[in-house]
C-alpha cells in the first residue's frame, strides 16, 4: 500500500466518522428540543400532580396499615379519590400525550 493509498483511507474513514457523528448529534438535540418541549408543556401542572400523586400514595399505604389493624379506611378513600379526580383533571388540561404516563395517570384517577 502506498502513503498515498492509506492517506486515501484515512481521509475517507474520518469522513464517515464525522458524517455518523453529525447524524448522532442532531438526533441527540432534537431529542433534548422535544424533551425541553415537554418540560414546558407540563411545568404549570407539576406541582399539582406532584402533590396529588403523593396524596394518592400515603392513602393508599395508610389504608393498608389500617385494613391490617381492622380499622375504618373510607377516610382515606375519599382522600385518594379526590386526589385522582385532580390527577385526572390535570393530565385533561394538558391535552398533550405522555408516553409511558398517560395510562398510569389514568389508573390512579379511576381507583
Amino acid at each position: 500500500m502506498t502513503e498515498g493509498n492509506a492517506t486515501a483511507i484515512a481521509a475517507a474513514i474520518a469522513a464517515v466518522v464525522s458524517i455518523i457523528t453529525l447524524i448522532v448529534s442532531s438526533a441527540t438535540a432534537s431529542r433534548s428540543q422535544v424533551r425541553a418541549a415537554h418540560r414546558q408543556v407540563l411545568a404549570p401542572y407539576l406541582e399539582t400532580l406532584s402533590e396529588n400523586l403523593y396524596t394518592i400514595v400515603a392513602a393508599v399505604v395508610v389504608m393498608r396499615k389500617r385494613s391490617l389493624d381492622n380499622q375504618d379506611v373510607q377516610e382515606w378513600h375519599s382522600r385518594a379519590k379526590e386526589a385522582g379526580k385532580h390527577v385526572d383533571e390535570a393530565r385533561r388540561k394538558v391535552r398533550y400525550f405522555l408516553p409511558g404516563l398517560e395510562e398510569g395517570f389514568r389508573q390512579l384517577a379511576r381507583r
